[in-house]
């Protein structure tokens, strides 16, 4: 059987998770499964612990992807090491929210405003959206669900609180320690950062666009995108499509593609409209001649980089500095990390591939000075807004110096860093 057809097999009546991970109900279906290509097998997660009609058991399959991997040992152990559980995601979104609330609270007090000046806030969008009800969302979920109208409200608040905008460059060159910074990012390279420009203009703004190379040349949608998608044509819970992505992005962005190809077919990476679609070459050819906007390196291939061998993130990282150099003639020191993602070995490639600033996913303040090559300079803070809460007080929140939330994350990445030291 390919892995086109067993994965046709379990999306009915199962919700296939991703390189042989599936979601299914403990029952009489239990134990049902096709078979697997390539002589894998399923075992259940939890095995018998996981018997409460409300649970949720991920199977686990040895290898579905051994062909494309060359020889799938290597992949199936990373497999083997993803299991979530629905109660432990559910609890993790409360406790998320929780702390969230408190931060909102903490900050319309004015507590931890005091103490502003010398910071660098930086933050991360993806795609702009007219009308999140309208024919914008057609192309699966908004990420982050900002609209146009949202991300001029962001604009027009740091305006009135006296901050600066700044581009890459500026941030290379130095900034005043005393000052208040803004550093606006948009990553992957969506067609619909277009949208931005009016606003950018309207307030004299600079932005830096961080673009996977590859999808601007090859024209291909990125594979969360197909998966929220072809999740919402089937209705399925977004806590199922959570722990796809969750699945996903601990693999190889090619094992990644395969994946969805081999479920919705081998059309499903062709993007339906402007909404999921990259920039073409001629468009992000043009849109980087505006002398408000910038270009940064976000790997070939939304590749992450932790997924990978040093020499293989380097190779990444220098192949789209050789395309973006190619494209505004001189090849960017900014690199935005996809995902997020970052190791030692990481930084010590970018460095060595000519980086001397990292963007990461995570939440917080950047304080001044920042040393170009330095691992506060390589390892920059970003928050991330998003659209189903206010805008203005998610911007006070990225202001304040007291975060219950920040703190919360902080630790969470020192156990998940422990946990995959131990691991691997």
């Amino acid at each position: 059987m390919s892995v086109r057809a067993w994965g046709a097999a379990v999306l009915r009546p199962y919700m296939t998770m991703g390189n042989g991970e599936s979601v299914v109900r403990r029952g009489k279906t239990a134990g049902k499964m096709p078979a697997l290509p390539g002589g894998g097998h399923i075992v259940p997660a939890w095995g018998a612990a996981c018997r409460a009609p409300t649970r949720v058991c991920v199977i686990r399959s040895a290898a579905v992807f051994a062909n494309s991997n060359g020889g799938g040992g290597k992949l199936a152990r990373k497999i083997g090491r993803v299991g979530y559980d629905f109660y432990s995601m559910t609890m993790y979104a409360r406790l998320r929210s929780m702390l969230l609330k408190l931060d909102h609270i903490i900050a319309h007090s004015g507590i931890g405003l005091s103490g502003s000046e010398g910071v660098l806030l930086s933050f991360l969008f993806h795609g702009l959206f007219d009308d999140l009800g309208g024919t914008d969302s057609e192309g699966g979920e908004a990420q982050q669900g900002i609209t146009v109208e949202m991300f001029e409200c962001f604009v027009e608040y740091f305006h009135r609180h006296c901050y600066t905008f700044v581009s890459p460059n500026e941030v290379a060159h130095g900034l005043d320690s005393n000052g208040k910074y803004v550093l606006v990012t948009f990553d992957d390279g969506y067609f619909s950062n277009t949208k931005a420009l009016p606003v950018l203009e309207r307030h004299g703004i600079p932005a830096a666009l961080f673009v996977s190379t590859d999808h601007v040349l090859q024209g291909k949608a990125f594979w969360w995108d197909v998966v929220e998608r072809e999740s919402l044509k089937r209705r399925m819970p977004q806590s199922h499509v959570n722990q796809v992505h969750e699945t996903l992005r601990r693999l190889r962005t090619a094992d990644a593609e395969a994946f969805v190809q081999a479920e919705f077919g081998p059309r499903a990476l062709r993007p339906v409209g402007d909404r999921d679609r990259p920039f073409t070459l001629p468009e992000l050819s043009e849109i980087t001649k505006h002398p408000l906007i910038s270009l940064g390196n976000h790997t070939s291939n939304h590749d992450v980089l932790t997924n990978y061998s040093a020499g293989e993130v380097r190779a990444q990282i220098e192949s789209a500095q050789e395309i973006i150099g190619s494209i505004v003639g001189k090849a960017p020191n900014f690199i935005a990390y996809p995902n997020g993602e970052i190791s030692d070995s990481v930084l010590e490639a970018a460095r060595a591939s000519g980086m001397q600033f990292g963007l990461s996913v995570n939440p917080g303040r950047n304080r001044l000075p920042i040393v170009a090559g330095s691992l506060a300079a390589m390892k920059l803070k970003r928050f991330a807004l998003t659209g189903d809460a206010a805008i203005e007080p998610q911007c006070r929140v990225s202001r304040s110096m007291i975060s219950l939330y920040r703190a919360g994350q902080s630790v969470k990445r020192s156990v998940g860093a422990r946990f995959a030291a131990e691991r691997a």
